[in-house]
């Protein structure tokens, strides 16, 4: 009985799956011949509109060459000159005449190009259909080759009328290349708006009248109406989207069937996959644990490569923090030192090495011990920075780092300030008040090999705060880095009197209230008189 239940499943499962496949293909057929119509109309207007701008190259010499007739009183020499820059193979026209109409009859007074020959009798019949009218007359003009004429009114009373044509291709069959507007269409064009075969300007078919899915569009020429009328060649959305129904309808018969074969599979096999799932909330709940434990090394080793104990100096209290991000388990490239120096200065260094991993804590390392081995030796803290930056090499080691200096006078309320490009201090003053001070930015260390920075030296007031930091405290992603400076400086400003450890522990908080999301180092000073 299971196994017919089986069975049973199998079968519901590739007839509903055949039912949505013929549904969907049906769906998409409808809607590939929808879109195929659509696109077939948008290309329609396209060459309609291509053809427009191009009967503006033909209409434009005809009236040109009027305005020129009537302004040199019928010169043939000017006329003849104007027009053999518009007659010619690969040109609007291949003839332009002008005629007059005088007591004796229509007569050619001057012409270029190879013009049809026309009896006084009909030259009579044309002139006399366009003197009542305006603008450009266009008419078709039978003969071997076949042309179609342009005729217009000029001069004094009209009675000058500038004559052109446009010889059509033989049998008025053109061919289309492949690189044109007219790509993948038949088209028929004709000199009325019901079209028959004695109007036809030119064609792309072989059989006309024009049968099964076409469009038609009108565009204007003179006084002349043309029809234009396109009929696909081919898919024009492509050949994939013209088979699209079947694909559809055989890729969701194949899955019918798979979907039967796998749901028979499935339950044969309902209690492997129960003890399948077991098996991963087991390994799950040990992955949960080994990254726990991968974690607590990583912050075990950032934490022993930064000071174990702070300098303990009289009239100051002396903090610092280091936060974690939560994005990965690489340890990060921020760091702090506080380095005593003589007569009770300190040096406070607070850096942030590029990048994260094993390399850019082994960078971040160097950078420290070399720079209490430059301190220790009596060098400035401008010196310092160049030394480092002739220590790392961005385009060797693959890593840069910002780095910021402060020499502090404890007794004399005072700091010497010196960034490779760090972010600058928040000075929080007893009363509450901040200011970042405006700290001369050099070039992170590393980036060139003997740059030389500028120090700043600010006074401090009394009871006043210092907070030094890296900028995982202030950055965030599309946002610029004095929003995040001026969070920084309300939290500071805001926060309650306390200890100074309080006072970090509070700033990180308020900054980040859904936890880090890159390293933090701080370090904090602050003067008790």
């Amino acid at each position: 009985m299971r196994g017919d239940h089986r069975y049973r499943l199998g079968v519901s499962v590739v007839l509903v799956g055949l039912a949505l496949s013929v549904g969907l293909s049906v769906v998409s057929r409808s809607l590939y011949q929808r879109s195929e119509q659509a696109e077939l109309r948008l290309r329609a207007r396209d060459a309609a509109s291509f053809l427009a701008t191009a009967s503006r190259s033909v209409e434009t010499p005809i009236v040109s060459a009027a305005a020129i007739a009537e302004a040199t009183h019928a010169s043939p020499a000017s006329f003849e000159t104007f027009a053999g820059t518009y007659v010619g193979p690969r040109r609007p026209l291949s003839s332009l005449a002008l005629w007059g109409l005088g007591s004796a009859g229509p007569q050619r007074l001057a012409s270029v190009g190879a013009v049809p020959s026309i009896s006084a009798e009909r030259a009579r019949a044309l002139f006399a259909h366009v003197l009542p009218t305006s603008g450009v007359h266009v008419s078709y003009l039978a003969g071997r080759p076949a042309a179609v004429g342009y005729l217009l009114a000029t001069g004094p009373r009209r009675k000058l009328f500038v004559v052109g044509t446009s010889l059509l291709p033989t049998g008025r069959i053109a061919a289309i290349s492949h690189r044109s507007l007219f790509s993948g269409l038949g088209v028929a064009l004709y000199l009325e708006t019901r079209p028959h075969e004695t109007q036809l300007v030119l064609a792309s078919v072989g059989v006309l009248p024009v049968s099964g899915a076409h469009t038609s569009v009108d565009v204007k020429l003179g006084d002349a109406t043309l029809e234009l009328t396109v009929v696909p060649r081919g898919a024009l959305l492509g050949e994939f989207f013209a088979d699209f129904a079947w694909i559809v309808l055989v890729t969701g018969a194949l899955l019918a069937v798979a979907a039967a074969v796998l749901a028979q599979g499935l339950a044969r096999r309902r209690q492997a996959a129960e003890d399948l799932a077991r098996r991963l909330d087991d390994a799950a709940r040990e992955n949960r644990l080994l990254y726990e434990q991968q974690r607590t090394i990583a912050e075990t080793l950032q934490q022993a490569l930064l000071p174990d104990v702070l300098p303990e100096v009289p009239g100051l209290e002396l903090e610092a923090l280091y936060v974690a991000g939560v994005r990965d388990l690489d340890i990060g490239g921020d760091w702090y030192d506080v380095i005593s120096l003589h007569d009770s200065k300190l040096l406070v260094v607070v850096g942030d090495v590029s990048g994260r991993g094993v390399r850019a804590a082994t960078v971040m390392a160097a950078l420290r011990y070399a720079t209490r081995a430059y301190a220790v030796q009596g060098d400035l803290e401008q010196t310092i920075l160049e030394k480092l930056s002739v220590l790392l090499s961005a385009a060797e080691d693959g890593h840069f780092a910002t780095v910021i200096c402060a020499v502090v006078d404890v007794a004399a309320h005072r700091l010497t300030l010196t960034s490779a490009g760090h972010p600058p201090p928040l000075l929080v003053s007893g009363d509450g008040t901040g200011h970042f001070p405006d700290v001369p930015v050099g070039v992170p260390v590393g980036v060139l090999a003997r740059p030389t920075y500028d120090s700043v030296t600010v006074e401090v007031p009394a009871c006043a705060t210092l907070l030094f930091f890296t900028d995982g405290l202030v950055e965030r992603r599309g946002e610029v880095l004095d929003v995040g400076l001026e969070r920084l400086l309300v939290a500071a400003s805001a926060a309650p009197s306390g200890s100074l450890a309080d006072t970090l522990a509070q700033a990180v908080a308020a900054m980040m209230p859904g936890g880090p999301e890159d390293d933090v180092a701080m370090v904090g000073l602050r003067w008790t008189t």
